[in-house]
């Protein structure tokens, strides 16, 4: 079972022009130790996640497999990472160094990059120039902590309709900021430009210090009257 999956097969990931690959594992509580692996998220969130959209609405195959390797996780913490930092470094040696981005939270937020340096001795800042890792978070202690490795490391914090100023605060440090509209994405939003964050997922690496602007999809239209993190 591996543990990374290609770009390719995320409709968003699938348009970065950088090799990319995504870890999924199945969000919030769904596990059977009731762990949370999105330890800031809000009713809201979970109530709008992504976890069942695109693919994994259609096969259920797919969300087995997340369950399967979050069951991997809580329950052989360790062996997971070394797997982890194995598929890594076998990516970066068939790279040729070619450019490419790792996001290790597709459906979870939890310090990865950490884990691989405790139970892997994977320090993510002594991997080629041509590796770069990148992920969501709704942890405003997690934006701090990388703050300075933003080189090698792009977080985008999510704004949940509560966290305004943590937001402008992670904005300042030169983090991106995801933001959900239903109507037109505006060009700025408190001093600081709205770009496209649809156009790929690659958005998230290419910028720094801007409002990525995400337009709510999909099935999600029907809730987005229960969810305070959308907006206009």
């Amino acid at each position: 079972m591996n543990l990374l999956s290609k770009g390719k097969t995320n409709a968003k990931l699938a348009k970065n022009e950088r090799e990319s690959y995504i870890m999924y594992l199945s969000p919030h509580t769904n596990n059977s130790k009731g762990i949370n692996l999105c330890i800031n998220a809000t009713k809201e969130c979970v109530l709008a996640c992504l976890y069942d959209s695109g693919f994994a609405s259609f096969f259920s195959s797919i969300n087995e497999a997340r369950q399967r390797k979050t069951e991997f996780y809580i329950n052989s913490k360790k062996e997971f990472i070394i797997q982890l930092a194995k598929e890594i470094n076998d990516i970066i040696l068939e790279s040729e160094g070619k450019e490419v981005l790792f996001r290790l939270n597709g459906t979870s937020d939890l310090d990865f990059l950490a884990m691989l340096k405790k139970y892997a001795d994977f320090d993510f800042m002594l991997t080629p120039d041509n590796v770069f890792f990148y992920d969501y978070t709704k942890i405003f202690g997690k934006v701090k902590k990388y703050s300075h490795c933003s080189d090698k490391y792009k977080l985008t914090f999510s704004f949940s309709g509560e966290n305004i100023e943590e937001c402008l605060t992670a904005l300042k440090l030169g983090a991106n900021v995801a933001m959900v509209y239903k109507g037109t994405i505006p060009k700025e939003w408190n001093g600081f430009e709205v770009v496209d964050g649809d156009v790929s997922d690659e958005e998230m690496y290419k910028y720094k210090s801007k409002v990525l602007g995400l337009k709510l999809k999909g099935n999600k239209q029907k809730k987005s009257e229960f969810n305070s993190f959308v907006l206009g």
